[in-house]
């Protein structure tokens, strides 16, 4: 993408629940000075709380992502899908 990146216009953005608001998925635009990208992050909500009234009562609780992806466009072929979360093996010092 090349340094700096940053965060696209928020009107291309998105912001999508399922699950019953337990797992959310958010797609926002970011720009390099080469390229630009759409980053995408799905996470799941922490804990085992099946009522939306609790969660607004007792507040926002803790999510944990599950997918980051960038979608990376190719020179005359297909865009292709890069993960952004931390590989264990890698970051282990392994």
């Amino acid at each position: 993408l090349g340094e700096p990146i940053v965060a696209g216009p928020w009107y291309n953005s998105s912001v999508a629940t399922a699950g019953g608001g337990n797992m959310a998925t958010c797609r926002f635009p970011v720009q390099g000075s080469r390229r630009g990208s759409e980053v995408a992050v799905r996470a799941l909500r922490k804990g085992d709380w099946r009522s939306n009234v609790l969660y607004h009562l007792l507040g926002p609780g803790e999510w944990r992502p599950v997918a980051v992806q960038a979608v990376l466009g190719m020179s005359g072929g297909l865009p292709r899908t890069v993960s952004l979360m931390p590989r264990p093996d890698v970051d282990a010092g392994a």
